[in-house]
């Protein structure tokens, strides 16, 4: 038996994209005897720097696999490229052209896997135009949501280059129940790691049995710190140039600062954003208080781990639980954020393993909790590692995946 799974490989600070989720799969497909093989999807801007290209390669270098770069064209074609894809109506080329898409099908038609499982998350469909080849679609940030913040960010940090990328997230949402109606068209069954997003789904796809999933957890090996020697300091992470990372550095300057200025006054902490390129313009605000840092690209976070009272998670859209969240309790960092974080997780219990709150001014009072006494800060670091090692084990999360597409794709063969 051969499966094909397809990804995307946008290294960041805790992950090489769906890539390092794909190699979760494939070692416990090994241990089965099944064969894989990797085809992932290079968008540009992956290979931006010598550092992600190691990355992403060093992590993939073991295993069976092929990349497809996706086409490099003029600004005049990209320009172009840009406007038709407004007017159509097949979701994959709002996010990849044409000749990109061919080399995709083409180099899985020469693999030629029994089955497909797609982890290009959103916005790619899972079809391929490969019919015949039952596929199963990965999903862990419900797209109806993300494309709308796209829209709502594009339009925030206006930029001219932009502007066709702003246009087609805001036709996207507009057409989003009538293209995930197309893209799940030839999908077996579809897991959802956003268990907020499964009603959504659930009106818009009938006859296709979705499934919610906890999110993997990717750093296997993350050392756990207990909670000691803390030096006020609150951290929050998460690549500067990504939409979600913005959407919480805007909420950052514009809602919650004001109150973390008058906390300032009574506590003496310190913030360290922690994460790869500059902040949007208007949030660059932030650089005249001298309590708060931009540390840019760490190639070492632990020793941010190590010294963090907590971090801050601001994102209000609720997209699922964030890796961020998941990676940080893993090392025994408290977590304070939104409650839209954590909805129907109910492993997340507010005052035992993480604290939550629903607007600016609450979820400054949390961290002035944590900052005040440290035996909050030990219990929620004992609890939150505990609460991933039990409801968050990858390999346990894997084996429910396979098994169930395994179970699936027998009753295809009978």
């Amino acid at each position: 038996m051969k499966i094909g799974i397809i990804t995307h490989g946008i290294p960041n600070l805790f992950s090489e994209g769906t890539t390092k989720e794909a190699l979760i799969l494939i070692e416990e497909l090994k241990k089965k005897k099944i064969s894989t093989k990797l085809f992932i999807l290079n968008y540009s801007k992956i290979f931006a720097s010598s550092s992600s290209r190691n990355k992403l390669l060093k992590s993939i270098k073991n295993y069976d696999y092929d990349i497809i770069k996706e086409n490099e064209i003029s600004f005049f074609q990209k320009t172009l490229r840009n406007t038709l894809r407004i007017f159509s109506d097949n979701p994959d080329l709002f996010f990849i052209d044409r000749k990109t898409r061919q080399k995709m099908e083409s180099s899985i038609y020469q693999y030629n896997p029994d089955l497909i499982i797609n982890m290009l998350n959103i916005p790619c469909s899972s079809n391929y135009k490969l019919k015949f080849i039952p596929t199963y679609n990965y999903i862990n940030m419900p797209p109806h949501q993300v494309e709308k913040l796209r829209f709502e960010i594009y339009k925030k940090d206006f930029k001219f280059q932009n502007l066709f990328l702003m246009l087609n997230s805001y036709i996207y949402y507009k057409n989003i129940e009538k293209t995930y109606k197309k893209i799940f068209n030839n999908t077996r069954i579809g897991f959802l790691a956003s268990p907020d997003s499964l009603s959504y789904y659930k009106k818009i796809i009938k006859g296709k049995k979705l499934i919610t999933l906890k999110n993997f957890t990717k750093n296997q090996n993350q050392i756990f710190f207990p909670f000691k020697n803390k030096k006020k300091i609150i951290i929050m992470v998460g690549n500067l140039k990504a939409t979600f990372t913005k959407e919480g550095l805007y909420e950052l300057s514009e809602k919650i600062l004001p109150y973390l200025v008058e906390l300032r006054k009574k506590i003496k902490f310190k913030l360290y954003i922690i994460g790869k390129f500059d902040p949007p313009k208007s949030v660059k605000l932030l650089y005249k208080y001298k309590w708060i840092k931009f540390t840019g690209w760490v190639q070492n976070i632990n020793k941010y781990y190590k010294i963090a009272n907590c971090i801050l998670v601001s994102n209000p859209t609720p997209l699922g639980t964030r890796i961020r969240i998941l990676n940080c309790m893993q090392a025994g960092v408290p977590v304070v954020t939104y409650k839209s974080n954590v909805l129907n997780n109910k492993e997340f219990k507010y005052n035992k393993n993480v604290l939550f709150a629903d607007d600016p001014r609450s979820i400054v009072n949390e961290l002035a909790k944590l900052l005040k006494d440290d035996k909050i800060g030990r219990r929620l670091s004992q609890a939150g590692f505990k609460t991933i090692k039990k409801h968050y084990n990858y390999k346990k999360i894997a084996n429910f995946m396979i098994n169930t597409i395994l179970k699936d794709y027998k009753n295809i063969i009978n």
